[in-house]
């Protein structure tokens, strides 16, 4: 005999449990490739999103640049509040999208009340 003897059950059973087997193994080794491709996928999507914000920030910073010394104290007082705004901004993901939110509406504010046309269109970017 080549090895210890083993029942016939147990060779029936490794033989119907096998395709079980290969489903858990692939399950797992798909599951850690793509946890492995979801955040590489998510840091580029992470990583455009906020290159895009920057660069509508960096817009409403050249508006507030330009206009820093209005004459009238309602424009001047709706500009510092967007430049402080934008100051304070920390771009981290607890309520992220209300402050971005805030922002923009403190910037179309400033857009009325000096009586400009605040909307920008470069590329593909749409403000």
């Amino acid at each position: 005999m080549c090895g210890p003897q083993r029942d016939i059950s147990e060779v029936f059973a490794d033989i119907a449990l096998v395709e079980d087997r290969i489903v858990e193994t692939a399950y797992a080794e798909g599951f850690s490739e793509g946890v492995t491709s979801g955040n590489t996928d998510a840091y580029h999507l992470g990583y455009h999103r906020g290159a895009e914000i920057g660069a509508e920030f960096g817009y409403y910073l050249g508006i507030v640049a330009l206009n820093e010394n209005c004459a009238r104290k309602k424009q001047a007082d709706a500009v510092k509040s967007l430049k402080q705004s934008l100051e304070g901004f920390q771009g981290y993901n607890c309520g992220l999208e209300e402050k971005i939110s805030v922002i923009r509406g403190k910037f179309h504010k400033v857009c009325a009340l000096l009586g400009i046309k605040g909307a920008i269109k470069t590329g593909e970017l749409d403000f």
